[in-house]
C-alpha cells in the first residue's frame, strides 16, 4: 500500500472528525484539589497545579467502553457542541475537496526526493506454526514505512505497555490511568473508524477509479472484507490511533509539552 498517499489522505480527512471523537471517548480520572486522600497520589504539574489519580479499576478499559459509546452518541446533540460539530462538518467537507490536489502535491514531492512509496519491513521476530512462518515483529526498512507503522497502533501499544509496566512496579498511578486510558482509547477508536468506514466506503487513492476515490456508501460486509481498499478510507483509523496517543499523553503529562 502506498504510504505517502495514505498519509495526505489522513491529513486531509481523518483529523478533523476524530479529533472531536477523542474528546468524548473516555473520562479521565484527573482530578485537582488540595487534599489528597490516602489512596490517592498527586503530581505537581507547575504553575500551582496539581493532579491527583487514584488507582484505576482492574480491566476498567473495558467496563468504561459502554459509558465511552454513548458520551460519544449524545456529544454531538449537546448545546454547547453546536460550535464543534459545525466546525467539524465544514473543515471536513472542505479538506475533502481539496484531498486529490494535495495528494498530487504530496506525490510531486515524493518523487522528486526520490521517496519510496512502498511499505517494506524486515522480519525481527518470527514464530514457526507447521509449515507457517508467522512474523511477531517486523521493523520498516524506510522512511515511508516507519511514518506509516506509526498509525498502526504498534508503537502506542508498546509504549502503553510500558507505562503499565513501570506503573506496576513503581506503583505510579498516574501511569497506570495513562496505560488505562490508552488501551480504552484504542477499542473506541478502532471501533468507531470501522463503523464509519463501513458506511462512508470511500476507496483509498491506490484502488481510486476515478480522482479523489469513489464513495460506495454502505458497501456489503463481504465486498468489504474481500476488497478492503475500495472502501475504508473515511475516516484514517491509523490518525485516529495516533492523535488519540497524543491527546492522552497531553492530557496527563502536560509538564512534558514543553
Amino acid at each position: 500500500m502506498k504510504c505517502k498517499n495514505l498519509l495526505c489522505i489522513f491529513i486531509c480527512v481523518g483529523y478533523p472528525l476524530m479529533s472531536f471523537c477523542q474528546t468524548t471517548s473516555s473520562d479521565s480520572t484527573i482530578l485537582q484539589k488540595k487534599i489528597v486522600l490516602p489512596n490517592e497520589q498527586s503530581y505537581h504539574i507547575g504553575n500551582g497545579k496539581i493532579f491527583i489519580y487514584t488507582k484505576p479499576k482492574s480491566f476498567s478499559f473495558l467496563t468504561n467502553l459502554p459509558k465511552d459509546f454513548v458520551g460519544i452518541a449524545k456529544a454531538p446533540f449537546k448545546k454547547n457542541a453546536v460550535k464543534p460539530v459545525l466546525l467539524v462538518a465544514a473543515s471536513t467537507a472542505l479538506l475533502v475537496l481539496l484531498d486529490q490536489p494535495m495528494i498530487d502535491g504530496v506525490e510531486k514531492f515524493s518523487n522528486n526526493i526520490h521517496l519510496n512509496a512502498d511499505e517494506n519491513y524486515k522480519d525481527i521476530l518470527n514464530i514457526k506454526m507447521g509449515k507457517t512462518d508467522i512474523s511477531l515483529f517486523k521493523a520498516p526498512k524506510n522512511i515511508n514505512t516507519a511514518l506509516y507503522q506509526l498509525g498502526q497502533g504498534f508503537p502506542s501499544l508498546l509504549i502503553g505497555a510500558g507505562l503499565f509496566t513501570y506503573g506496576k512496579i513503581h506503583k505510579d498511578y498516574r501511569a497506570l490511568s495513562t496505560a488505562n486510558q490508552l488501551a480504552e482509547s484504542f477499542i473506541v477508536m478502532g471501533v468507531g473508524t470501522q463503523f464509519i468506514k463501513r458506511i462512508t466506503g470511500r476507496q483509498t487513492p491506490v484502488a481510486a477509479t476515478q480522482r479523489g476515490g469513489a464513495w460506495h456508501f454502505f458497501p456489503s460486509f463481504k465486498n468489504y472484507q474481500t476488497n478492503t481498499p475500495n472502501y475504508d478510507a473515511f475516516p484514517s483509523g491509523h490518525l485516529a490511533t495516533l492523535m488519540s496517543t497524543v491527546t492522552i499523553f497531553t492530557e496527563n503529562y502536560p509538564e512534558k509539552n514543553g
